[in-house]
């Protein structure tokens, strides 16, 4: 039992699913940004949005943040989640931040050259944040083009420059 804890505490990375990142996904149309009945249908006592309760607390140990389900944020908690609080302030993560973080990730070419067949799996693995800097990095660079995505069509002129600038960015945080 022991070695099996020592295993569970040394793994770098955790399983997010492509329902998770992509739920109800098709070309063409967008997610609305308020879409709770997704999530909260993939919240369980175990998992919230198909991670791992485990997972989470492991990201709260490592970045010293604390996690905010879905159930605390309808209790409104001030200034928990507005985009005006600097990264550096921010003391909170939600599972929104974390398919973000994940998101980036998917896209990072450390990341891609890893796993080559990424397209093809239903289950990712991404690594733990190292540090709450990165990590916060990643999530508004996730959230960016995560957005651009859903918003416009990939042929767009536009959009190609938007996600290039984006791609850019992300390639140069280190994602091991």
């Amino acid at each position: 039992m022991e070695n099996e804890n020592q295993s569970a505490q040394n793994t770098v990375t955790f399983s997010v699913t492509k329902d998770a990142l992509y739920p109800n996904f098709k070309i063409g149309n967008s997610i609305p940004k308020d879409s709770t009945a997704d999530q909260t249908a993939l919240n369980t006592s175990e998992s919230s949005a198909g991670i791992d309760l485990e997972a989470i607390k492991k990201i709260e140990e490592k970045l010293k943040l604390t996690f905010l389900s879905e159930k605390d944020a309808e209790n409104h908690v001030c200034m928990a989640n507005n985009p005006e609080v600097r990264d550096e302030f921010k003391d909170i993560f939600d599972i929104k931040d974390l398919l973000d973080f994940s998101y980036a990730v998917l896209h990072s070419p450390s990341y891609l050259e890893k796993y080559k067949e990424v397209s093809k799996m239903d289950c990712f693995q991404i690594p733990y944040p190292n540090d709450s800097y990165h990590f916060w990095k990643l999530v508004n660079l996730g959230t960016k083009l995560r957005d651009l995505n859903l918003r416009e069509a990939p042929s767009d002129e536009t959009h190609n420059h938007e996600a290039v600038e984006i791609l850019k960015r992300i390639a140069e945080i280190k994602v091991e």
